[in-house]
């Protein structure tokens, strides 16, 4: 399974501090409005210094930095001080406050579903093997990279996504960002197609 979408495809809507842009939601019949999804990808932008997260009970949360700084700091828990490719796992249920203007990738997981993010940094001329058989989507943050996945030669430009469960290798003819969101479904999820945009607001 090799399924692309390129940046022009995405629709930002509004929320209380910025804009946000649906990437990925699983199932391909989830729903973020209704809490009916397993697993949920999605980039921020954070337009004013302070702001309060909207409380998600039950939903497990990792939000990392792609441009700029905050400080989430989790009322009653921890706080994190984020720059770019930095990240922090919490419980979307916790009292959350962001200081900072930035923009960062989130991923949200919930009934048995897991995931995290981890930040790839090519260089040029470099070349990188990522595994087959799990779940994993790849988004371009910076700089522009080819990935080869059975065979089939794929360009991953800012604001792209790749989704795919197959062996994939990323070839950088000069420095970029990428970051793998990668995902384990419930165990009797099955194979289902990627549904991509939306309107919901983080």
């Amino acid at each position: 399974m090799i399924q692309l979408y390129r940046k022009e495809h995405f629709t930002a809507a509004r929320w209380a501090g910025g804009t946000t842009t649906q990437l990925l939601i699983l199932p391909p019949d989830g729903s973020y409005a209704e809490r009916t999804f397993w697993v949920r990808l999605s980039t921020a932008t954070v337009e004013q210094a302070r702001s309060t997260f909207t409380p998600l009970p039950g939903i497990q949360r990792e939000l990392m930095v792609l441009a700029g700084s905050v400080v989430l700091e989790h009322r009653g828990h921890h706080t994190a001080a984020l720059r770019p490719y930095q990240s922090d796992r919490f419980d979307g249920g916790w009292e959350t406050v962001s200081e900072g203007v930035a923009t960062d990738l989130n991923l949200m997981c919930q009934n048995g579903a897991t995931g995290s993010l981890t930040h790839l940094p090519l260089t040029a001329g470099s070349e990188t093997e990522l595994g087959a058989g799990e779940q994993l989507a790849l988004y371009c943050a910076a700089g522009s990279c080819t990935a080869v996945c059975r065979g089939e030669l794929v360009e991953l430009r800012p604001g792209d996504l790749l989704y795919t469960d197959e062996a994939c290798l990323l070839r950088a003819a000069a420095d970029a960002d990428l970051v793998a969101a990668r995902f384990a479904l419930p165990a009797d999820a099955g194979q289902k197609r990627v549904h991509r945009g939306g309107d919901a607001h983080v």
